[in-house]
């Protein structure tokens, strides 16, 4: 399975469907992933291109494409936690749009982003500010403090989450696209590991696996809380797919290979004999030549 390039890598205020298209064919690409920023009225002049040319669409990132209602995309324009009526139905409609869709352009899965437990913004930012200004020790006592909010307040928003995976298996089912559960950046987003074990062990032998992001567990790996490779090794039979970006302290969607993730070291925790869809999911920080030396370094790992 060759790898992939989400369209995160492009300023796409500064392409048309043709340039994007003839860029993907110059960068020598087959296969991409369709990020959340794209607008209805571009992918209906993108996706007949991408046919076309035979580029084939990996897998989606919900929401997909940036719903009408709204002015720009996010993969968390709607919480599938809310305890909001309106804003929960709002997230299970453009999420079944986007397996849909996914569906319709043969794409295999959509990354899901599973909402948050509130927290107070202050106190997140409090631990941030101590551990980038070297108070490690601080910044983890806080965080531990701040875990501990969470576990408590935490019940109340899972279960409206259980209660959204519910109603999006059955379209999965239906239109045979896998849901794949991101790992996520910030302590306050679901799923943690004990959360994410009860997802997978509630909705067993649905469409339902493991997404995961190689950045996101580095962040919550250097800030103390969770070992990059405890996601791996938890999780490596229930994996669909990976996002592949390094970081160098809590900047992340680098290139790969210009960063502190140990991607030879990781590589070995995939699984071998079963095929997940790699992704390369930079953002439009990395250069072109950057972009390109990436594809050669996971080439080296054996991530292509």
């Amino acid at each position: 399975m060759c790898l992939s390039l989400s369209t995160s890598w492009f300023k796409l205020d500064e392409y048309t469907a043709e340039k994007l298209v003839n860029e993907i064919i110059g960068l020598d690409i087959k296969k991409i992933e369709l990020q959340y920023k794209i607008k209805a009225d571009f992918w209906r002049k993108l996706q007949p291109l991408l046919k076309k040319e035979g580029i084939e669409v990996s897998s989606i990132h919900n929401f997909f494409p940036v719903p009408e209602i709204l002015d720009k995309g996010s993969g968390d324009a709607f919480l599938l936690t809310s305890l909001d009526e309106n804003e929960f139905n709002l997230a299970i409609k453009y999420s079944s749009r986007t397996i849909e869709i996914a569906s319709e352009i043969g794409a295999s899965a959509v990354i899901f982003h599973c909402g948050n437990v509130p927290m107070p913004k202050e106190k997140m930012d409090r631990v941030f500010k101590l551990f980038d200004n070297g108070n490690k020790e601080k910044s983890k006592k806080l965080l531990e403090e701040l875990i501990k909010e969470r576990e408590e307040k935490s019940r109340l928003y899972f279960d409206r989450l259980l209660k959204a995976l519910e109603q999006l298996i059955k379209i999965a089912e239906k239109e045979g696209v896998k849901i794949g559960i991101e790992n996520r950046y910030f302590p306050n987003e679901i799923p943690l590991p004990d959360e994410l074990e009860e997802i997978l062990k509630k909705f067993d032998g649905a469409p339902i696996g493991y997404w995961h992001d190689f950045g996101h567990a580095r962040h919550l790996e250097i800030l103390g809380l969770i070992s990059h490779e405890e996601w791996l090794e938890k999780f490596k039979e229930f994996l669909i797919g990976v996002h592949l970006h390094d970081s160098r302290m809590r900047n992340d969607h680098l290139a790969p290979g210009t960063g502190e993730i140990d991607f030879y070291g990781l590589k070995k925790l995939l699984p071998e004999k079963r095929k997940i869809i790699r992704v390369l999911e930079v953002h439009p920080k990395v250069k072109k030549e950057e972009l390109s030396q990436s594809f050669e370094f996971l080439k080296q790992v054996g991530l292509n």
